[in-house]
């Protein structure tokens, strides 16, 4: 099988065995798609004297096809399964509290184990910090170039988002700029607390 156009085909066809999917929770990890190999290699691989024969011989051999696995979260097949799930959740009535309920209670434990793991972070970022800062050869040499990196990096955002964005705010808004950070504060502050730019355009 070496037709481009049958690939094409067992493309398609691999997206819909994904979107309906055989298990849900292999679907995490795998996907499903089509191999092609050859039969006659595969058996030469069993043979080590077969392998010798074949290699004599020309490289093109039949092909086959068969369905494996890969490594890759399925998201199509379990975008779908979700779909269709709360489709089905929806029409059943108040049975459904039960189910609801039950995943409620999931989602609570874990965000505790959550909590738990993000209160034991300081402790693994500053082992793994003191770990590369043992092996560092020159400690005082590395630190000396890491100071003016910083110094550098915040030169350059101070002057970027003091004069520059400023001069540019001015020149076309005809304004006070500094006036219009003062309205952005609590965006700025928030800033400051977390590295998602969503909570900041909220």
């Amino acid at each position: 099988i070496d037709n481009g156009n049958t690939k094409l085909l067992d493309s398609f066809l691999d997206m819909g065995r994904n979107l309906v999917t055989d298990n849900i929770f292999q679907s995490a990890f795998e996907q499903t798609y089509t191999e092609y190999y050859s039969p006659e290699k595969e058996k030469a691989l069993i043979n080590h004297a077969a392998v010798e024969k074949n290699s004599t011989q020309s490289s093109k051999t039949p092909q086959a096809r068969r369905l494996s696995f890969r490594n890759g979260t399925n998201t199509l097949g379990i975008i779908f399964f979700c779909i269709t799930f709360g489709s089905v959740l929806g029409s059943i009535g108040p049975q459904k509290t039960v189910v609801i309920e039950f995943f409620t209670v999931i989602y609570q434990v874990l965000l505790k184990m959550l909590m738990g793991v993000i209160w034991f972070t300081p402790v693994g970022v500053g082992s793994i910090i003191c770990g590369k800062i043992i092996s560092v050869e020159n400690l005082s040499h590395t630190l000396t170039q890491l100071s003016w990196f910083i110094i550098t990096m915040a030169a350059g955002v101070f002057i970027y988002q003091l004069i520059i964005l400023q001069l540019i705010y001015y020149v076309f808004v005809r304004k006070n700029p500094y006036s219009y950070y003062v309205t952005l504060g609590p965006a700025i502050v928030t800033a400051f607390a977390t590295a998602s730019n969503l909570s900041c355009t909220a």
